[in-house]
């Protein structure tokens, strides 16, 4: 387990510990509310704890008023709790937050279904411990070892850029379990960019900063990502025709090359360094083969290949002279794990001999 994984669990444990605690009314009945409103707030960044906030408040408050309402006119039936279960879904896919439904659906059936004789204490104990609960999952956050996404946008960005290298390596060769796998992360991890770009955005809405330099900054990995899954999917299709393999051949060479410079804008803050390397000239993209027998699609599959390449070139070199500073966390966390590497290498040099 990294220290990063530890970190979050650590705030995790601590966020619940509090909120325990601090839980309005009897313990033992309402502590459920704020001690897991506390645990899902607490997450990798603070850009992501304001988002969950934002959902697990609004959603309560919005199921919650939902659920007094139908049991009020309605009563508790099935055409009552089918009503109540449509209304939820529909306001709440108005508001545009991610995940709001599921919370509104889940506090709106447990009002309406759980607490019908005492609906108005249970809500207002609810709202009150939900509330409790995001207050200790938010200071938790910004004041325990606080990560800001800014932070986690250029950790997204740099395993991408080094998941894309590994996707371009395996263009051209035949097709492995590895190069799925490798294909797969990549496409995992390019989710998990455009995720850390929006968890920005709403921590810069909060904190009155501009996230578009480090959205722009995803967004050019975010290309090379893109490029690189789709060149390796557009040449997986051309080697179905043996007309293309010196297409295929000259592909792989150029995106080799383009490989070694994501890999190395991968690797300088792991290696101390604060800025990219030079940026390498522009060189001659592979065209298609004029005389090849080719049809429609796999023409159009080749003039595809060839301008994702144009792309990954043209966002790799924008990234190149782009200067990465590190911030203290990462530098604390790049410390623990050179001391791991050097005790481990200390480890297996002593078993050696």
């Amino acid at each position: 387990m990294d220290w990063q994984t530890l970190r979050v669990c650590l705030k995790v444990g601590l966020a619940v510990g509090l909120a325990y605690l601090l839980t309005f009314g009897e313990r033992s009945h309402y502590s459920l509310y704020a001690v897991l409103t506390a645990a899902l707030i607490v997450g990798e960044n603070f850009g992501e704890d304001l988002n969950q906030s934002l959902v697990r408040l609004a959603g309560t408050l919005l199921g919650a008023v939902i659920g007094v309402g139908f049991l009020v006119t309605l009563g508790v039936d099935v055409w009552g709790v089918v009503a109540t279960a449509v209304t939820a879904a529909f306001l709440s896919r108005q508001v545009k937050l991610e995940q709001l439904s599921r919370v509104t659906l889940a506090v709106c059936m447990v009002t309406l279904l759980l607490h019908p004789d005492r609906v108005v204490s249970y809500g207002m104990y609810r709202l009150l411990n939900t509330l409790i609960g995001a207050a200790i999952g938010l200071g938790v956050s910004i004041l325990i070892w606080p990560v800001r996404a800014e932070a986690a946008v250029t950790q997204a960005v740099t395993k991408l850029l080094s998941l894309s290298a590994d996707v371009l390596r395996e263009v051209g060769a035949p097709r492995s379990d590895k190069a799925d796998d490798d294909t797969d992360q990549a496409e995992q991890q390019l989710a998990k960019v455009f995720k850390a770009i929006r968890d920005a955005r709403r921590e810069g809405q909060v904190f009155r900063t501009s996230a578009t330099a480090t959205a722009e900054r995803a967004i050019l990995g975010g290309q090379v990502g893109l490029g690189a899954v789709a060149v390796s999917v557009g040449c997986e299709r051309l080697t179905k025709n043996p007309s293309a393999a010196e297409f295929l051949s000259a592909v792989a060479v150029t995106a080799g090359r383009l490989a070694d410079r994501a890999k190395a804008l991968a690797s300088p803050t792991a290696n101390g360094m604060e800025t990219a390397p030079a940026h390498e000239p522009p060189f001659e993209m592979p065209s298609p083969p004029a005389d090849a027998d080719l049809n429609a699609t796999e023409g159009v599959l080749m003039a595809g290949v060839v301008g994702e390449l144009r792309v990954i070139a043209s966002a790799l070199a924008v990234l190149e002279r782009v200067t990465v500073k590190t911030t203290e966390h990462e530098k604390a966390d790049q410390a623990k794990e050179a001391a791991k590497d050097k005790q481990g290498s200390g480890v297996d040099g002593i078993k050696g001999e």
